[in-house]
């Protein structure tokens, strides 16, 4: 997908951070292909025999301030949220600081095991309220904006009509 520069950003600012305040632990959570950050071409489109090689300089600048880094693709579902959701989380710890992740407490199926179980994965269903169907904007003691009903008509044309007006 194109991506925008600008939204890098960000993780370079993590450079002010460690030389002001050099902590003992950074860490990092991100989408997965944030480990394939690399150039972009005139389009913002990543190119591919790039992939990955900003993402391994950014890792090295920050170790060369005096940390070890380790990371991990980590499931949320396994650890209870009511979402499958996999996200990048890294850990950047000074020399000699152990660097320790958590341990899930569910998977998919659930299972037993000789040293502890693992909880089934929560489905979302079990918190959604789905016979509260809340109120309509439109049965209201005072009427709507002419500017919130333009709002909302513009909404409607882009994400509903498909960009076409009616």
């Amino acid at each position: 997908q194109p991506r925008d520069a600008d939204s890098r950003t960000l993780a370079e600012h993590l450079y002010r951070y460690v030389e002001m305040l050099e902590p003992d632990y950074i860490y990092i959570e991100n989408v997965v292909e944030f480990m394939c950050w690399g150039d972009l071409d005139e389009n913002g489109k990543p190119v591919s025999r790039d992939k990955g090689r900003m993402y391994m300089q950014w890792l090295r600048n920050i170790q060369n301030y005096g940390y070890d880094f380790a990371h991990r693709e980590l499931n949320s579902a396994n650890f209870g949220a009511y979402t499958s959701r996999t996200r990048f989380f890294g850990i950047f710890a000074k020399h000699g600081l152990p660097i320790v992740f958590p341990e899930p407490t569910h998977c998919k199926k659930g299972q037993a095991g000789l040293f502890g179980s693992l909880q089934k994965w929560k489905a979302v269903k079990d918190v959604l309220e789905l016979e509260d169907e809340g109120r309509s904007i439109f049965m209201r003691e005072k009427p709507l904006s002419d500017k919130t009903l333009e709002r909302i008509y513009a909404g409607l044309v882009k994400f509903v009509a498909g960009g076409k007006q009616a």
